[in-house]
C-alpha cells in the first residue's frame, strides 16, 4: 500500500467513526463508485467493521471498473448489505435496465447475497419495470 493511500485511508477511518459516534442512529453504506478496484473499500470496510458500516455494491459502476465484477463481489462480499443493479456497455455508467446492456447477469445475479437490499437504479418506471421482469426470469 502506498503512503498516500495508506493516509486517504486513515482519513476516511477517522472521519466515519466520528460521525457514527456523533450520530448514533446513523448506518453507513459505502457504495464503490469509480474505483478501479476494490482493495481501498474492502479495507476500509475491515477497519470499520462492528461501527454501523456496510458496502453497497453497484454492479454496474464494478463493471466499467478493470477488474471483472466476480472479483468486486468476492472481494467485498464480507461487508456487503446493498446492491445498486442497472446495466451498462461497459465504458460508462447508462442505468439502462438489466438485459440492455452486457453485464453478464446469468452469472452474477446468483451471487448477489440473499440478505442483502437490493435496488433497481434506472431512469424511469419502464426502465424499472423492464429491469424487474428480466430479473424474474432468471
Amino acid at each position: 500500500m502506498t503512503a498516500m493511500r495508506a493516509f486517504k485511508l486513515a482519513k476516511n477511518e477517522k472521519f466515519y467513526t466520528k460521525l457514527l459516534k456523533d450520530y448514533p442512529d446513523l448506518w453507513i453504506y459505502m457504495e464503490n463508485m469509480f474505483d478501479e478496484e476494490p482493495d481501498s473499500l474492502a479495507v476500509l470496510a475491515e477497519r470499520m467493521q462492528g461501527q454501523r458500516f456496510a458496502v453497497t455494491l453497484d454492479i454496474a459502476h464494478a463493471h466499467i471498473s478493470k477488474t471483472p465484477v466476480q472479483i468486486w463481489h468476492d472481494r467485498l462480499s464480507p461487508y456487503i448489505m446493498h446492491y445498486h443493479l442497472n446495466d451498462n456497455g461497459g465504458k460508462v455508467d447508462e442505468h439502462k435496465p438489466a438485459g440492455e446492456g452486457n453485464i453478464d447477469w446469468k452469472n452474477i445475479f446468483p451471487m448477489l447475497k440473499k440478505d442483502a437490499t437490493k435496488l433497481i437504479e434506472v431512469r424511469t418506471l419502464e426502465d424499472y419495470a423492464k429491469s424487474k421482469e428480466y430479473f424474474l426470469k432468471l
